[in-house]
C-alpha cells in the first residue's frame, strides 16, 4: 500500500491523500457521536472545508472510518486520515464529493484486509461489508458547505 502522501485519480475526483493509517483490532462499535453508519460500518466526518490547501479549490476532508468483520463481529479495521478532492471535470456537490471519497476510503480498507490476511477470533477470513452508502447520508455534514 502507497504511503501518504500521494495523488490518486478516483471517479472523476484528484484525490490528494494527506494522511491515511489503518489498524485494526478486537473493538466494539458502539459509540454516541455524530456519525453515519449500517451495522458494519461507521463513518465519522470530522471536519470539511473548502480550502486552496492544493494551489486550487479542494474539498477538505478529515475522517475516521470503522469496517467490522462480517464472519464473526469481532474484530474491526480503523482508517484515519485526511485527504482533499478535486473534481475532474464535471462539478459534484460535497455530498456527493463526501460519497466518493468515502468509497475509495472503503476500496483502500478492504486492500488493507487482503494484504494483512486479517482473520476474526475464529480464525476464519475477515470478511469485508458491501459499500452501502449513499450521497442524501452526508447532507448533515455539508450543510454549511454550499
Amino acid at each position: 500500500m502507497k504511503q501518504a502522501p500521494y495523488l490518486e485519480n478516483y471517479q472523476g475526483l484528484e484525490l490528494h491523500i494527506h494522511n491515511l493509517a489503518f489498524t485494526n483490532s478486537f473493538w466494539s462499535m458502539f459509540s454516541t457521536n455524530e456519525m453515519e453508519g449500517t451495522a458494519f460500518t461507521k463513518v465519522w466526518v470530522h471536519h470539511a472545508e473548502y480550502t486552496n490547501l492544493i494551489g486550487s479549490r479542494g474539498l477538505t476532508i478529515s475522517f475516521t472510518v470503522i469496517v467490522r468483520n462480517q464472519s464473526d463481529n469481532s474484530n474491526v479495521v480503523i482508517v484515519i486520515g485526511s485527504i482533499t478532492a478535486k473534481c475532474i471535470g464535471i462539478e459534484k456537490t460535497s455530498r456527493r464529493t463526501l460519497l466518493l471519497v468515502s468509497e475509495f476510503i472503503f476500496s483502500k480498507a478492504e486492500e488493507y484486509v487482503k494484504e494483512n490476511n486479517l482473520k476474526g477470533k475464529d480464525e476464519k477470513d475477515f470478511i469485508f461489508p458491501p459499500f452501502l452508502y449513499v450521497d442524501s447520508q452526508f447532507e448533515k455534514f455539508v450543510k454549511e458547505l454550499e
